[in-house]
């Protein structure tokens, strides 16, 4: 009788032990899941910043003419069709004109082409780093989740554990009361 107190009272001091470790292990498993996801957010802000200034350049019709490319490549190619023509003496011909407007379109047009592709690989970058900050916040919810859960089951084992002990210790106070 007094074994099955005691086997009853070992038991449940066991389970609560178990359910007391559980929690612990859960409330450090979730600080080490919300220190990675600061680290990656750490790392992908430069790109979603990034991304995002790109985007609104994408957004400013002038961005595009102000940016040096644009305006080294297009001085230049103006400059070499200008003394093309000087040294044939054609500098004021509506040849040279033609040639010049001609060089500035093309230049434009392809300078743009070249421009809009870097903005929007800019802009992909800060996308993509805010999809890799999203998947690691959805996994750190999970682990709350589990968390949560975790924790419940520790309690209810806890619970039930005093539970038992206190059944044992009924049972037993019955049967000794039974014998008179």
């Amino acid at each position: 009788m007094f074994g099955a107190i005691l086997g009853g009272v070992l038991g449940g001091l066991g389970q609560a032990k178990a359910s007391s470790d559980a929690k612990k292990i859960s409330r450090e498993t979730l600080a080490q899941q919300k220190a990675q996801q600061d680290k990656v957010w750490g790392a992908v802000d430069p790109y979603m910043g990034a991304g995002g200034r790109a985007l609104g350049r994408l957004e400013d019709p002038n961005a595009f003419t102000a940016s040096p490319g644009y305006d080294f490549r297009l001085n230049q190619g103006i400059q070499g069709v200008a003394q093309s023509k000087a040294v044939n003496g054609l500098l004021r011909s509506g040849g040279a004109l033609k040639a010049v407007n001609d060089y500035a379109q093309n230049t434009a047009s392809d300078e743009y082409n070249r421009w809009f592709a870097q903005q929007q690989a800019i802009a992909g970058m800060g996308l993509q780093g805010a999809g890799i900050g999203a998947g690691v916040a959805n996994a750190n919810s999970a682990a709350i989740a589990a968390d949560g859960t975790n924790r419940a089951n520790a309690g209810f084992a806890g619970a039930n554990a005093w539970g038992q002990i206190a059944g044992q210790v009924g049972g037993a106070f019955d049967r000794m009361s039974s014998y008179g």
